[in-house]
């Protein structure tokens, strides 16, 4: 056992290395409040090992800086670190883990092998005290809560911080698509489904699959699987017009999607439609009159399936997983503390402490 923890002390020194810490405290102008009474090396391991266990606190940190230094600080001492410039430092550290990751990770293989990276998108909501509700309002007016917005690696099983607002910021407006995307897939559930998205991402040479939602309409414009006679055609007509009719276990088909609402040059624009038909005892089925599964995706029949696609999105329960594990392993699921810089340190240690645990094993 002892040579164990000597293995896990000298990996996360490896990860995190103290002179680094250092440099990367003093960019960012976080300095000692108190005449130098508190370390940044031991603050920021204390913090992280503090405020990520299942009843973990500011106190928890104090006690942990006491076991790692032999020094008592005051609370006030340590308090005083939980500051923006703290929150940025673990920004910092969250970012240099994914990076370390992403380098020591094999490559894509395997059906992935065509793209550079698979990009899956989510956020998870934490519960907080509903004195916090003008920075971080909830779903009511008694409930407060801030979301946790990240992006993983599918290549490296990173989490990549995107940004933390409170549960009503839509999602979609913290998506910022760039070059990262090029020759990437994305995988997004239904909280991004925007088609000016999808079209931006295909205008950057993208790759991506959405799920559709139940009610998605879109004008099927020419059908890319052939059928024998007397099957329906879907050429030419609306896509819930037909759907409740049809039987086949496949859907492969072009269509226009267009949001008329929105203020984009990308839009109408023409995406391949692909549907699963599913078995009704699905426990994923999706909560609709009709019986399949639908996606829009840009990838072309002649690289994938129908059925690939929809493993594709199955992909998807990478980033669930790691959801869960924040927030069971490491406190993310109820944040104590009320202030907005510790709300926002609290839930970023638990998204590094997440990456420590894939970079250990």
């Amino acid at each position: 056992m002892g040579r164990l923890l000597y293995r896990i002390v000298q990996a996360l020194r490896s990860a995190l290395p103290a002179e680094a810490l250092e440099q990367t405290a003093r960019k960012l102008d976080l300095v000692q409040r108190d005449g130098g009474d508190i370390d940044t090396v031991p603050f920021v391991w204390s913090f992280l090992f503090g405020t990520t266990q299942s009843d973990g606190s500011v106190t928890k940190s104090q006690s942990f800086y006491s076991t790692f230094t032999g020094h008592q600080p005051a609370y006030s001492s340590i308090q005083q670190w939980i500051t923006p410039e703290f929150k940025h430092l673990l920004a910092e550290i969250s970012a240099h883990l994914s990076v370390e990751l992403g380098q020591t990770e094999p490559a894509l293989g395997g059906r992935f092998e065509r793209f550079d990276d698979v990009f899956i998108r989510d956020a998870t909501d934490c519960t907080l005290a509903p004195t916090c509700i003008e920075e971080f309002p909830g779903y009511g007016n008694d409930h407060a809560g801030a979301r946790l917005h990240m992006i993983e690696s599918l290549a490296s099983r990173a989490p990549f911080f995107a940004s933390i607002t409170d549960v009503r910021t839509d999602e979609l407006s913290q998506l910022h698509l760039d070059d990262w995307v090029t020759n990437s897939l994305l995988l997004d559930d239904l909280g991004y489904h925007d088609y000016g998205k999808i079209a931006q991402i295909d205008e950057l040479d993208g790759w991506f699959v959405n799920r559709l939602r139940v009610n998605s309409n879109a004008p099927i414009t020419e059908e890319l699987e052939r059928w024998p006679a007397g099957a329906i055609s879907l050429e030419g007509k609306q896509l819930q017009d037909v759907l409740s009719n049809l039987a086949r276990s496949e859907i492969d088909a072009l269509a226009m999607f267009d949001t008329p609402s929105a203020d984009s040059d990308l839009l109408p624009r023409e995406f391949r439609l692909v549907g699963i038909r599913h078995d009704g005892d699905e426990e994923d089925a999706p909560d609709a009159d009709h019986d399949y599964h639908l996606y829009v995706t840009n990838l072309p029949k002649d690289w994938f399936s129908p059925r690939e696609i929809a493993a594709f999105y199955s992909a998807r329960w990478s980033v669930e997983k790691l959801v869960q594990e924040a927030k069971s392993v490491f406190g993310l699921d109820e944040i104590p503390v009320r202030t907005k810089e510790s709300i926002e340190c609290f839930m970023l240690a638990s998204l590094v402490m997440v990456l420590l645990s894939r970079y250990l094993l």
